[in-house]
């Protein structure tokens, strides 16, 4: 719960390493899925995700998901929804089946309980 520490880390690294899209959404991810994730740390994961899928040019699934999540739980639900569509249309085939069942989830308002 130190999240002053957690933001000035994230933070830190998004500046240093703008490229590492991979560490980045973990980090964004990681926020995301803590229960009660204080508001002012969301603002950070939704720079990290938008910055991992900035670099990726939007063509990574996960990233998108973990945007997409972002998003709706800052109150981005139609963000969420469109995001998460690409997302969809992201994913090999085969692999789209849980980006399917969140995306459904948005649609009716609900977060989705996170995949690990």
């Amino acid at each position: 719960k130190k999240y002053a520490e957690a933001y000035q880390y994230a933070d830190a690294y998004n500046r240093a390493h703008p490229e590492d899209f991979s560490r980045q959404n973990l980090i964004a991810w990681t926020i995301a899925t803590q229960e009660g994730a204080d508001p002012h740390i969301l603002g950070l994961a939704e720079r990290l995700a938008e910055r991992a899928n900035e670099t990726t040019r939007g063509t990574n699934a996960e990233i998108l998901d973990t945007l997409a999540r972002v998003q709706f739980m800052t109150g981005q639900t139609n963000e969420a929804v469109a995001t998460e569509q690409k997302a969809v249309a992201a994913a090999p085939e085969g692999r789209n089946a849980n980006y399917r069942e969140t995306l459904t989830e948005y649609r009716q308002g609900n977060l989705p309980v996170p995949t690990p």
